[in-house]
């Protein structure tokens, strides 16, 4: 049976909260405010929650208690300002360069179609919910919930002639600007998108992405990406079928080449001649022919600097870190770096081992 609510002054049983509310407005003028604040069936939910303070005095109903806790217990001045905007695309263009700016992202909490109103909310305001079961750990990082209020939010009014009535509210409280838990933009996931439906491997998107945060010297929540991250954008934009069938089709020609050099098996026939023009040559596996390696060889060197220099820059940071969770963020970056170098290294130790393997069948045809 559900829960009826009594009201305090007359008795009266009413079947929610809004109904007691329509009541004691109706029937108990003076007294509704009353009514409604000492009603001992109605269960808040305390959702302006202050971060910092870590007591129940600090929990608050309404927000703009909360925002008087801030200013008189913490001495902090919320500053609030007002634009106007004509079109909807101007408002998304500025929305985008302001969290880029403000190294935050701001989500749609509630929109109301019969009014034209919609609530932008920071995305760190909340609390943490676990959605599994229990059995994976939690990601080093953390999660971006800062398990409390944050009062940063754009209030956006949508008026008769189109335009449109912004209030932000630019103070951040209960957390720092880290990009590490500032999640991809639109723009951004489509341009991974673009890139995977290209068909371009993963470590070659993650090179071009490191590559350009080395040019402009800034660093943004796109050059932190993962390999994690593009599997969840090819997810989301549904390009996993497509890169399977790609796949699909390199095997296939795979296949081709290797059955073609089957079939033409006999036709390889190695001359004595022959394997001394290779000695002359002077041809290793895995290395550069001498006569293309003069330009190569020059920007090999380059990048091999600048690698270093980035290494080396890396070090220097981490030796400077105090904070365990700024160590935890990073060695949770150079995960999927370490991996990939591994590949590399069994690639390069299974190329130098075909090499000699090749070298042993040559004298052994001679």
């Amino acid at each position: 049976m559900k829960t009826r609510i009594k009201c305090p002054c007359c008795g009266l049983f009413l079947a929610s909260q809004y109904c007691l509310k329509v009541h004691a407005r109706t029937y108990h003028k003076d007294y509704h405010r009353t009514i409604l604040s000492n009603s001992n069936d109605r269960k808040y939910t305390h959702s302006f929650v202050c971060r910092v303070c870590d007591s129940e005095s600090a929990k608050f109903k309404r927000r703009i208690d909360f925002l008087d806790h801030l200013t008189q217990t913490h001495g902090c001045d919320v500053e609030t300002i007002n634009l106007r905007f004509s079109s909807s695309e101007q408002f998304r263009a500025w929305k985008d360069q302001y969290e880029a700016e403000d190294r935050n992202r701001f989500s749609v909490v509630t929109h109301c179609k019969a009014y034209n109103k919609t609530l932008f909310r920071c995305q760190r305001s909340g609390f943490f919910k676990s959605r599994g079961k229990g059995v994976r750990r939690l990601k080093k990082v953390g999660s971006k919930k800062i398990n409390g209020y944050c009062p940063a939010q754009i209030k956006l009014v949508q008026r008769a002639d189109g335009e449109l009535d912004v209030a932000i509210t630019r103070t951040h409280w209960g957390h720092d600007d880290e990009i590490a838990h500032c999640s991809l933009s639109t723009k951004e996931r489509q341009f991974l998108a673009e890139r995977i439906a290209s068909n371009i491997p993963f470590s070659d998107i993650l090179h071009e992405i490191r590559t350009s945060a080395n040019e402009t010297g800034e660093l943004k929540r796109l050059h932190l990406v993962t390999t994690k991250d593009l599997h969840n954008i090819s997810n989301e934009f549904d390009l996993k079928s497509l890169k399977n069938s790609l796949q699909m089709g390199d095997f296939e020609s795979i296949d081709d080449d290797l059955a073609s050099i089957s079939e033409n098996r006999d036709d390889l026939v190695v001359e004595e001649d022959d394997c001394s023009s290779f000695e002359e040559a002077d041809v290793i596996v895995g290395q550069p022919c001498r006569e293309d390696s003069s330009d190569d060889g020059d920007s090999l060197q380059e990048t091999r600097s600048r690698l270093l220099l980035t290494i080396s820059a890396l070090v220097e940071e981490v030796k400077h870190m105090n904070s365990f969770k700024d160590l935890e963020m990073v060695e949770d970056l150079l995960d999927p770096i370490e991996s990939m170098l591994g590949a590399l290294r069994e690639e390069r130790i299974a190329r130098s081992n075909f090499g000699s393997n090749r070298s042993k069948f040559g004298k052994t045809t001679r």
